[in-house]
């Protein structure tokens, strides 16, 4: 390669990640036909009856035709030093792609948990996936956990 266009190349490259031109930081898993990447959880604009934040905590799926997909969602809330990270609860999501291959984001929404003292007003809350494909008569294994990227909301 020339070293003009090498040049060119890391110019291109320096651009691209200053114009945010680069794939987002997502942590996907991809197995069996099917894709599926955790998103980082959010505050999704409404409140409980007594107030509290409502978290919308999404996974992105994508599959090919002919196969379903049972994705074991995991709910965290990070806690730094030697603390353990404080689980908040869990769930089983099923989809069906028998009918075509295709896209879709799954949504869970709680409450956010206040697992802090007093000292500290956010949770830093994150998700863990991992999933398995049935084709026919065949199921895949689970998948490793993917762990989603952490968002602090202030309680």
């Amino acid at each position: 390669m020339k070293r003009s266009q090498k040049a060119g190349l890391v110019l291109a490259a320096a651009l691209a990640s200053t114009f945010g031109l680069v794939a987002p930081a997502h942590a996907s898993t991809t197995s069996n036909g099917c894709t599926v990447t955790p998103i980082k959880p959010y505050h999704n604009g409404d409140f409980s009856d007594s107030g509290i934040k409502r978290i919308a905590w999404e996974i992105d799926v994508t599959c090919v035709s002919g196969v379903e997909i049972e994705i074991e969602q995991h709910r965290w809330e990070a806690d730094s030093g030697l603390s353990a990270d404080d689980y908040l609860g869990d769930s089983v999501l099923n989809s069906s792609f028998l009918g075509g291959a295709g896209s879709i984001t799954r949504t869970v929404t709680t409450n956010l948990s206040d697992t802090d003292d007093f000292t500290d007003m956010y949770e830093e809350v994150f998700q863990r996936v991992r999933f398995r494909v049935t084709s026919g008569p065949v199921t895949s294994a689970w998948t490793s956990w993917e762990t989603g990227p952490t968002r602090s909301i202030h309680v």
